[in-house]
């Protein structure tokens, strides 16, 4: 974790890649980012920990609030998060300063940041970040699209034993255009203890996400899930909404209407409610509405239960090489 009281000036900054961001930490992270040698060129976002954040005027209200989140403030110069009372983070466009007021819940900080406050920030930059795993199949980025227990994971996890990369798992970042491109997290997945159970040999092994939730991390190596890591990235060939059910015992992928599509994927943000409290709804609905004509979605419906993932896995593949061969 870092120091106190240090600023880019005082340490040798880190330089990492994640969700397509060249990121400067002074820090080194304890989840498996890729490192990036410097280039002489300026990192895209600096994150470094300061002493104070600007505070908010007394008269202020945060935009939202919610959970671990006391509240989200706009700033004079970009936004304020604070957590737990304990960590605040002041987001630019160029830099992240975070003051940690309790040593204790210095992990927090990496939780907080690769999850709520880089997508934020990524979405900040008209550059949607889906709640969703992605997997690489033929070199083509294949995306799921999920709340938690919604499946992602684990669909990504079952290609990545038959041989597909994994892209990212949880977090999926974008970026709209000619081809969309979907940008790498890292090599590591996050699931329940009952879904690890089904890829990993000891889950007792597993650290957790946070310590007070039964999530484990579960890493590519080591203990982990024998697969591979892509850290480049990859053209979106497709968009999946997974759809696990008790009553079926067939795999379908169904195509569903540009409209539907939309609504899914609007539906599917990591930080829906922060965009919306922002007021980025209009934004975001016009980078998606260009996602959705370039990439298609498709819903994929399957029977209940680990055992049928290498058949929905095996479905997946045709589909996405009939995509891409059009």
């Amino acid at each position: 974790m870092a120091q106190a009281d240090v600023t880019p000036q005082d340490i040798a900054l880190k330089r990492f890649c994640v969700y397509g961001i060249d990121l400067a930490l002074d820090w080194h992270p304890s989840a498996p980012l890729s490192s990036r040698t410097a280039d002489g060129n300026a990192a895209e976002l600096t994150v470094h920990r300061v002493p104070s954040v600007p505070e908010p005027l007394q008269t202020d209200e945060p935009i939202i609030r919610g959970g671990e989140l006391d509240g989200l403030y706009r700033m004079p110069e970009g936004f304020l998060f604070s957590f737990a009372s304990v960590v605040r983070f002041h987001v630019t466009r160029e830099e992240i300063r975070y003051e940690l007021r309790d040593a204790q819940y210095a992990y927090a900080v990496e939780l907080w940041l690769l999850g709520t406050v880089l997508s934020f920030w990524l979405e900040w930059q008209q550059r949607p970040a889906l709640h969703a795993s992605a997997s690489v199949v033929d070199g083509h980025a294949v995306g799921f699209m999920a709340t938690n227990k919604g499946g992602k994971s684990s669909l990504a996890a079952t290609l990545m034993q038959q041989g597909h990369p994994l892209l990212t798992d949880d977090i999926l970042a974008l970026t709209p255009g000619t081809p969309t491109l979907a940008h790498p997290g890292f090599p590591q997945m996050r699931m329940w203890p009952e879904q690890a159970a089904h890829f990993v040999p000891d889950v007792d092994a597993l650290e957790t996400v946070h310590p007070y939730i039964e999530k484990k991390r579960v890493p590519l190596v080591d203990k982990g899930i024998d697969g591979v890591f892509c850290d480049e990235a990859r053209p979106l060939a497709v968009l999946y909404i997974p759809d696990r059910r008790d009553e079926v015992d067939e795999i379908t992928i169904e195509p569903i209407s540009q409209s539907e599509a939309l609504l899914s994927i609007v539906r599917e943000s990591f930080v829906a409610r922060l965009i919306e409290a922002a007021g980025w709804q209009g934004q975001r609905l016009g980078l998606l509405s260009k996602v959705v004509k370039a990439v298609p979605v498709r819903h994929l419906i399957y029977p209940n239960g680990m055992e049928h993932l290498p058949n929905v896995a095996a479905a997946v593949e045709d589909n996405v090489r009939m995509l891409t061969r059009r």
